[in-house]
């Protein structure tokens, strides 16, 4: 069936109905667990008398176009971009593949129509298509070239059938402003994945990744991938080169009783001072196979030196039986020194993580004892750490009760209470934090919502949005990035103060139940 057919097809329904459809019910609105934003997109069009109030119908369910009188196409429900719908006409198809770097419409252009299409103002954010092509919840990294204009990504697209074995190529587009996006490179085809990192070396303003790669262990068979990787592109070419950070457990200082095993890497995080040194940090998992004696006992390390071919290895908390290390972020901040946040992940690797855990490294290079920031049950993508000469922000959301909370210190040792960001209906999920680097007492966080219901299980294409809040005068102020929502946002700032952010288009439901098949797509939102 046609998308045409099927909206013809829901129109003589709802006719049939005197459009008493309920629509507005919790029961018939779709929402997708785990990639979830809070709706808060009423229709106001008028000429159809949709019900601005009604819980499950807002913009995304039946845009009515005011302008012209005729029928507008939901943006969630039949994957049509609530912002391509034109005063007077039919939406575009947004479902339409587009080339890499094919500016998408703008989220805002429906409120001339008589549609509110956010909460604040939806026109805020140019969004653009970095990867057209690209599919699949997969992980991403995002990094902003200091001082400059251009943003580098590095994400895993499944290759073949999308099976565990069938591989996956960690990639790299770059975007430079205006809109302009670079040819996909690819960096290495690896069979297993965990976390990456990416940053922007500040001597040669060339991008380095680090991510889980090189050879397998000799120990079980699954991590047909076990080593902490560096990798760099040249100044003169698009070639990447790789240099090993780690390949055992077996660290430059004791870091358990019994350092043992192959299964380092996990976690990647990686940053580089204003002076060119490199600090990467990663998950020693050990043999990768036992719940206690290698999951339960992992490491937290870090390798650093003035560049990758001259690294030395640290222990910053070793075999505590308490499953350190998950989802590690590491950032530059006082004294241009670097700090982690972590948590804790049992039984393996990947699963769901358990509070938010802070060290940083003084200027004599020792590093702090692991300090508890926040106790979270379910940590989902891991909390979120923004840093600079002026202090720490940390941002997470506990996936048991949607609540977004952030914290911050000026000195690493002494923290805020906890504020709520966000926490009405299901969301606030895999947020990410960055300060203004013209305003550092100003942070923003990037977030998915998916329902305007608490406890919803899934999200439908109708509610979910990525958002973006500020801290403003004290109080957070909220704008609308995607309505399309958007799965693990990372968000930076340029050099002029404006906000961008790169994620992935959400595998949530349409008006049909069905799961939008561009689930995965890489794009990018940048503030004008």
């Amino acid at each position: 069936m046609t998308r045409l057919s099927r909206w013809c097809w829901v129109v003589v329904v709802l006719s049939g109905c005197n459009f008493v459809a309920k629509l507005g019910d919790p029961s018939a609105s779709a929402n997708s667990g785990i990639n979830a934003v809070d709706g808060g997109r009423p229709s106001d069009a008028g000429s159809m008398v949709v019900d601005a109030g009604a819980p499950g119908l807002d913009a995304g369910a039946i845009g009515v176009d005011g302008g012209a009188g005729t029928l507008g196409v939901d943006a969630g429900s039949n994957e049509i971009d609530a912002g391509a719908i034109d005063a007077g006409s039919m939406g575009a198809d947004a479902s339409v593949p587009a080339d890499a770097g094919e500016p998408l419409p703008d989220a805002g252009t429906v409120a001339d129509a008589g549609l509110d299409a956010g909460p604040v103002d939806a026109g805020l954010f140019a969004l653009t298509r970095l990867d057209a092509e690209a599919r699949g919840l997969l992980g991403l990294a995002m990094a902003v070239e200091p001082g400059g204009d251009r943003v580098g990504v590095v994400y895993y697209a499944a290759l073949g059938d999308g099976g565990v074995d069938a591989g996956y190529a960690l990639q790299y587009v770059e975007w430079r402003e205006p809109s302009a996006v670079s040819a996909v490179e690819t960096i290495q085809v690896v069979q297993r994945v965990s976390g990456i990192s990416l940053a922007f070396d500040p001597l040669s303003h060339e991008p380095v990744a680090t991510f889980l790669g090189g050879s397998a262990t000799t120990v079980g068979s699954y991590w047909l991938q076990s080593d902490a990787m560096v990798a760099r592109r040249s100044a003169l070419s698009n070639t990447w080169s790789q240099v090993t950070a780690a390949s055992s457990s077996v660290a430059g200082m004791p870091c358990s009783p019994v350092d043992q095993g192959e299964l380092v890497g996990l976690d990647s995080a990686h940053a580089f001072s204003s002076a060119g040194a490199l600090y990467y940090a990663f998950r020693d998992g050990h043999n990768g196979m036992f719940p206690q004696q290698d999951w339960a006992a992992s490491d937290v390390e870090v390798v650093s030196g003035p560049n990758e071919a001259s690294l030395s290895r640290q222990c910053l908390t070793g075999d505590h039986k308490q499953a350190y290390g998950g989802n590690l972020r590491l950032a530059i901040g006082l004294n241009d020194q670097p700090a982690v946040i972590y948590d804790q992940q049992f039984s393996g690797a990947g699963v769901a993580g358990q509070n938010v855990w802070f060290q940083a490294r003084s200027s004599a290079g020792v590093w702090s004892q692991g300090t508890q920031l926040m106790s979270v049950s379910n940590t989902m993508t891991g909390a979120s750490l923004a840093a600079g000469p002026e202090g720490f922000s940390v941002v997470v959301t506990d996936a048991a009760t949607s609540l977004l909370r952030y914290i911050e210190s000026s000195n690493g040792t002494q923290w805020s209470v906890p504020e709520d960001v966000w926490g009405a209906g299901t969301g606030g999920w895999y947020p990410s934090v960055a300060r203004n680097p013209l305003a550092p007492s100003e942070p923003a966080i990037a977030f998915y919502v998916c329902s305007p219901f608490a406890g919803a299980s899934s999200c439908s294409q109708s509610h979910d949005e990525l958002r973006v809040t500020a801290r403003i005068g004290g109080s957070w102020r909220e704008a609308t990035v995607d309505v399309e929502g958007g799965w693990s946002p990372k968000l930076g700032f340029l050099a002029d103060g404006r906000r961008v952010v790169v994620y992935r288009t959400p595998d949530a439901l349409d008006f049909f139940g069905v799961a939008n098949p561009e689930a995965g797509m890489l794009k990018i939102a940048v503030e004008r």
